[in-house]
């Protein structure tokens, strides 16, 4: 399972769970609240089609806790309820909602570190235009393929 927001026009953005960043740390393991943020980090698959450029990336963008909010954030683009953007602590990726009309979504990915295509080093936007059911769809893959991933 895979998260994959495409388009008609042919652009489109795919996500995968690789691993964890950190297989070997297993959880609790702060001295303050009991919680270890390493242990949460997970490696991504990415790839990206802008127009007639694709390119790939794998990076540790995402937190368990992080690819849970994607998934629900999608959900609420879904139904006209999302906030207008979501961003994440690495700033490899972030996504923001434009117009929403005729039950499709106005999105635009941003990709920016390393998430950007080889030798680029500005941030990039991707502008989707993704029917509100694919979003539903898109959320509902995410979220079973984050069962493999649980927050440790």
């Amino acid at each position: 399972m895979t998260l994959r927001l495409h388009d008609a026009s042919g652009h489109g953005l795919t996500l995968r769970v690789a691993h964890y960043e950190h297989p070997d740390r297993t959880g609790p393991l702060d001295h303050h609240d009991g919680y270890d943020d390493d242990a949460n980090w997970l490696v991504v698959d990415g790839e990206v089609v802008d127009g007639g450029r694709r390119w790939a990336f794998r990076a540790p963008c995402l937190t368990t806790s992080e690819a849970g909010a994607l998934a629900h954030w999608l959900r609420e683009a879904a139904a006209g309820r999302a906030p207008a953007r979501l961003g994440f602590v690495e700033p490899c990726l972030g996504l923001r909602i434009g117009r929403q009309a005729g039950g499709s979504v106005h999105l635009t990915a941003t990709f920016a570190s390393r998430a950007l295509p080889p030798g680029e080093e500005a941030p990039r936007a991707v502008a989707l235009v993704v029917p509100s059911a694919h979003l539903r769809r898109a959320a509902e893959a995410w979220s079973e393929h984050l069962l493999a991933y649980p927050e440790r």
